[in-house]
């Protein structure tokens, strides 16, 4: 099942905020990527469904950026507003809130830098898709982000 990337990310700061951790729009970002791309690697199927976007600073969900840019590197206080009319979270009894709340556990003590860093390796999907010719905006492929993710998963 898909969801809104804002559901993801709301359930990323209901989490946050039941662990007491800060989360700032960029590692709020990242934890979203790192889920869809892990959900495409494990289930093959998207968790959002909206695209992921090549910036020049690292992949971006656009309607994640846009609601939650306001608040900077300070740590986001409130939820975004999810204008699908569904639930405002992921149901914790979906199995797609156990993928979330997995890589929760797993990067929550990473910073929004040292997240960025890693979406920054080479041979990353945003790597192999960005450069100063392609327009910002660009879809990085589902294919190429669940490749990857596949990849990661053999290593560990």
């Amino acid at each position: 099942m898909t969801y809104s990337p804002l559901q993801v990310a709301n359930t990323f700061i209901d989490l946050a905020s039941s662990d007491n951790h800060g989360l700032s729009t960029m590692k709020l970002l990242k934890l979203v990527y790192l889920a869809h791309g892990w959900n495409l690697a494990i289930n093959d199927e998207p968790l959002i469904n909206e695209p992921v976007e090549a910036w020049q600073y690292g992949p971006v969900i656009s309607s994640i950026y846009h609601e939650f840019k306001s608040y900077g590197n300070t740590p986001i206080s409130g939820k975004g507003m999810d204008w699908t009319g569904g639930d405002q979270v992921v149901n914790n009894q979906d199995i797609s809130y156990q993928l979330i709340k997995r890589v929760w556990d797993v990067y929550k003590s990473f910073s929004g830098i040292q997240l960025s860093n890693k979406t920054h390796e080479p041979n990353t999907p945003w790597s192999n898709t960005w450069s100063r010719e392609v327009p910002r905006g660009t879809d990085i492929p589902n294919e190429l982000i669940k490749s990857h993710f596949k990849e990661l998963a053999i290593r560990q």
